[in-house]
């Protein structure tokens, strides 16, 4: 066999394990950087960072409760209000969730017998966004079927309630904002640093979030993106450059 052949192919081997190295080296970072473990949107699926305008503890978000079941009313008002005492008092954290006194609500809870989400208790949106993405307005709907007992229905009114604060999913399967489904009815340590970081209240308090706070990526994680976007086509004409040199000696 032509020993320059054989000198060629173990060169284009060590090449192509190295643009495997550096392919799992930059994806990971990619995942892992500006959102640790965040999923990477709120409520759409948006790239855009969805925060209502707090600034300081002045700033109160006003809830409001609906249902097509007025018997219920109470019994609902009181849940939400302790998902929203869980929410406000996260240490660290700007944000104050009232009940409205007057006017018009920035979230809205309907508690309905049937809602538009056939496999789903409950869900959450932004029906008014400004131009400038600022949330005006979030609607939740919570299914209030007969399978679901008081610690459920209190789960989902957090979990949904997270949304419309702006908090997407967290992989860490304790988190109230993960996709499990579980009786959990108290926040856990990774949605309070998602909820602190997302409304600090100290510049200088942060905690490394693994629930996600919306979709923020910086122009450093856009240009890591568009490497691992080209770096395959940069491969192929590697490969094909080799190629040509092995037959030629062949």
């Amino acid at each position: 066999m032509n020993p320059d052949y054989e000198k060629l192919c173990l060169k284009y081997r060590f090449i192509l394990k190295c643009f495997n190295g550096v392919w799992i080296f930059l994806s990971f970072l990619y995942i892992f950087q500006d959102s640790a473990l965040s999923y990477p949107a709120p409520v759409g699926l948006s790239h855009d960072l969805i925060r209502w305008p707090i600034e300081d503890k002045k700033n109160i978000i006003t809830y409001e409760v609906k249902t097509d079941q007025p018997d219920y009313l109470d019994y609902y008002q009181i849940l939400t209000d302790i998902a929203a005492g869980q929410w406000t008092d996260v240490p660290g954290s700007l944000l104050i969730l009232s009940p409205v006194e007057q006017g018009l609500a920035e979230i809205t809870l309907s508690f309905q017998q049937t809602i538009d989400a056939p496999f789903s208790a409950g869900y959450a949106e932004f029906d008014q966004i400004t131009d400038d993405g600022i949330p005006e307005h979030c609607r939740i709907y919570i299914l209030t079927a007969d399978r679901l007992n008081q610690d459920q229905l209190l789960r989902v009114i957090l979990h949904e309630t997270g949304h419309c604060l702006g908090l997407g999913h967290s992989l860490i399967p304790e988190a109230v904002m993960s996709y499990r489904s579980d009786n959990r009815t108290s926040l856990d340590l990774d949605d309070m640093a998602a909820l602190s970081r997302l409304y600090p209240y100290d510049e200088a308090y942060s905690l490394p979030p693994g629930c996600g706070i919306g979709a923020y990526r910086s122009q450093a994680s856009y240009m890591l993106l568009t490497i691992l976007i080209f770096l395959p086509f940069l491969l192929i004409a590697v490969w094909m450059f080799f190629f040509r040199a092995i037959r030629s000696l062949k």
